[in-house]
């Protein structure tokens, strides 16, 4: 037998007299007042009791359908809710307003193309922007997760779905003017074995693979800028990286950096940059993406 004190008994009452109202949201609240009314009570000594503990079957079947329910709403709310992952990347993409890598308010030429999109599906989103290794570490392991501006590579394939095409950036190889020979060639620099650095987990490293250098000449550099591989080539620690020519004279003028110091040499590529979603994406935000690209 389990017994309710005065105070509770109220309370019962109020919740047996407004459960007419049904449910107005499947939260807690709710719950409360419809289970509660779903078994009647009897008087006892001035208190009310549940007349037998079998009562209590009902009551419990009625909280975990209706916590079951409150679940799945909010399963589906967070299905809807996704991070966009985005690097600094100008004149592409870059913090508003200044030169951090890390942003929650950014600017720049393929943002208005993915902000409309997911406006104009109405999802809720929160933009983050990171160092690009890190940008794409979390793009993979956050369910929901989308990101831009992603290069569509063989290694990627089947890591995304490709949802829209941003952009077409091209790649080339930069040595030092005056002592670099304008005229090398990938398979010269292979030769010589000499080391070519770019961003870890960029598609400038897969590049430079696909080219033909080996491991040990792909210097992958941990969340490197470009500021930061020119300025290890001015310091002769290598001769030779890899750059996106928009970005490239994009930055280096904005950091004050004489761009006339490096040659561009050969192209050693180009790929579609696209907004992509990880693969582990709900079916719900997926069907309000549309069909990806590909799949």
């Amino acid at each position: 037998m389990i017994s309710a004190g005065k105070s509770q008994v109220t309370k019962l009452s109020k919740a047996r007299s407004q459960s007419s109202m049904g449910f107005l949201r499947i939260d807690q609240r709710c719950c409360i007042r419809v289970c509660l009314s779903q078994k009647p009570v009897t008087t006892i000594g001035g208190g009310k009791i549940l007349k037998k503990a079998k009562s209590l079957c009902p009551l419990l079947t009625c909280f975990s359908v209706c916590f079951a329910a409150a679940a799945a709403a909010e399963e589906q709310n967070a299905a809807e809710r996704v991070t966009v992952f985005t690097a600094h990347v100008p004149p592409y993409v870059a913090p508003v307003g200044g030169t951090d890598l890390t942003s929650n308010a950014v600017e720049g030429l393929l943002v208005p193309s993915v902000t409309d999109l997911l406006q104009g599906l109405n999802l809720r989103y929160e933009m983050v922007m990171l160092p690009w290794s890190a940008t794409y570490r979390r793009a993979l392991a956050t369910s929901n997760a989308l990101i831009f501006p992603l290069d569509r590579t063989p290694e990627r394939e089947n890591r995304f779905h490709w949802i829209k095409t941003l952009h077409t950036s091209e790649y080339f190889i930069y040595g030092i003017r005056g002592v670099i020979d304008p005229e090398i060639t990938i398979e010269d620099i292979a030769a010589l074995g000499a080391s070519v650095s770019c961003t870890k987990n960029s598609v400038q490293c897969e590049l430079l693979s696909e080219a033909g250098l080996t491991p040990d000449t792909i210097l992958a550099l941990e969340g490197a800028t470009i500021p930061d591989r020119y300025r290890l080539m001015i310091r002769n620690r290598n001769l030779f990286s890899v750059f996106d020519p928009a970005v490239f004279d994009f930055l280096t003028k904005k950091h004050g950096l004489d761009a006339r110091k490096l040659v561009r040499l050969q192209k050693v590529g180009e790929r579609n940059s696209y907004l992509a979603v990880n693969k582990s994406a709900s079916d719900t935000l997926l069907d309000k993406l549309g069909k990806p690209t590909g799949d």
